[in-house]
């Protein structure tokens, strides 16, 4: 016997109104399930929810595909003049990482944080602090601008017009992950529009054409289509217990350390086992550190995800675990300074300080003696009314949330 959402709700509001509240299991969503926000968003605002492919809808096996876009990029950069010594070079997945800076003049790999300093600097494999700025072999000069130009054209030639496409798909158990909870239904049947080649940020734009596309063959349909259209950081490991020798080992060291004595304690032991630690937890996300921060400071990339992303999550699967009426609300972010819990007296009266309160103390006008007071002095000394707006005395409006839209009026 299947119960309606009516009767649900009837039998909710039945329930006594002093029922244990540990009666009611409150329901929480995994991490691996939840979707994080950043900016507040309500669900049923949005008219249309749109799915990238690549690395969303097809979240791709690495290193084994990432091996492949490397192999076929080499190939390519052989194929337009540059050395054949190329091809023996290996995919090393542990070194690179998503959000990195080249530096064109110097040929460095930079890991920055949203400010532009220098969290690590790489050139070529190896770490360090400054480096040449370029390469020189005989007469042939080739500056890093000019090689990473021709890497890149080379990674855009394979993906547009090279072979990865048609690899990826003759082999799709080895370079793309298998959601394991989904069901056996067409794919096809999951979206209202399917869109390939939409080649963005153009298609944002001025748009390119519209043609169908034959999926037996995977070719294009000639002509333009003018129909309707068709339904169709967490760290984890062993890690952690080296984190909890380490809190053992402050608190012994702690207990010795008298705030009242005048020598200075010796706390590189401490500071040495610190940086071990922070190392070791970059390690952990490979050669280049973790994706989001190095040690305790955000990297340029984590800055990106939380300026332009209002949610994020592991998986667009994710956002099943929601219903559509949903309201992600963000967390509230203090400033430093609203964060302090004691706050020094301010002397609202002494207006040169910065500190000050602008707030005015308030005058009765009701006081039927002040306003009797009032009309008996001589028009000479009365100062004209309404100088000043009067301090509001009650509520005047509700502040607005994050996420409200002033809705307007259709005539």
């Amino acid at each position: 016997m299947t119960t309606s959402w009516s009767d649900r709700l009837q039998n909710a509001a039945d329930m006594p109104a002093n029922m244990d509240k540990h009666a009611l299991k409150k329901y929480r969503r995994e991490a691996y399930h939840r979707v994080f926000v950043n900016r507040s968003l309500a669900m049923e605002k949005i008219k249309c929810f749109g799915f990238d492919m690549d690395y969303t809808l097809a979240v791709y096996k690495s290193p084994e595909y990432e091996s492949l876009g490397f192999e076929l990029t080499v190939e390519r950069l052989v194929s337009i003049g540059y050395p054949q010594e190329l091809l023996s070079f290996a995919y090393d997945s542990t070194f690179p990482t998503r959000g990195l800076v080249f530096d064109t003049l110097y040929g460095n790999l930079l890991k920055v944080d949203a400010y532009g300093n220098l969290l690590v600097c790489a050139h070529g494999f190896n770490f360090i602090r400054g480096c040449e700025t370029g390469f020189k072999d005989g007469d042939l000069f080739m500056s890093y601008r000019s090689m990473f130009q021709d890497v890149r054209d080379a990674v855009d030639w394979v993906h547009y017009k090279g072979s990865l496409k048609e690899k990826t798909v003759e082999n799709l158990e080895k370079y793309v992950v298998k959601d394991p909870g989904s069901s056996h239904r067409p794919w096809q049947s999951y979206f209202d529009l399917i869109l390939v080649d939409a080649r963005k940020p153009l298609f944002f734009g001025e748009g390119t054409v519209l043609r169908q596309v034959d999926t037996k063959t995977g070719k294009l349909k000639i002509g333009t289509y003018t129909g309707p259209l068709q339904h169709g950081i967490v760290y984890s490991g062993a890690l952690f217990e080296e984190l909890q020798s380490l809190d053992i080992f402050l608190a012994e060291l702690y207990k010795h350390l008298d705030s009242s004595s005048n020598e200075r304690p010796d706390i590189s032991s401490i500071q040495r086992r610190i940086k071990k630690v922070t190392h070791d937890m970059d390690m952990c996300y490979g050669m280049m550190g973790s994706l989001f921060r190095s040690g305790s400071r955000q990297t340029l990339f984590a800055s990106q995800v939380m300026r332009y992303a209002d949610l994020y999550a592991a998986s667009f699967i994710n956002l099943l675990y929601y219903p559509f009426s949903y309201l992600f609300r963000a967390a509230h972010v203090l400033m430093p300074h609203e964060s302090t819990v004691e706050h020094t007296h301010v002397d609202i009266n002494e207006m040169e300080s910065p500190l000050a309160t602008r707030n005015r103390t308030s005058v009765d006008f009701k006081d039927t003696d002040y306003k009797r007071h009032q009309l008996t002095r001589s028009i000479s000394e009365i100062k004209p009314p309404n100088l000043f707006p009067l301090a509001p005395q009650e509520i005047t409006h509700c502040h607005d949330e994050d996420d409200d839209e002033e809705e307007e009026e259709e005539e």
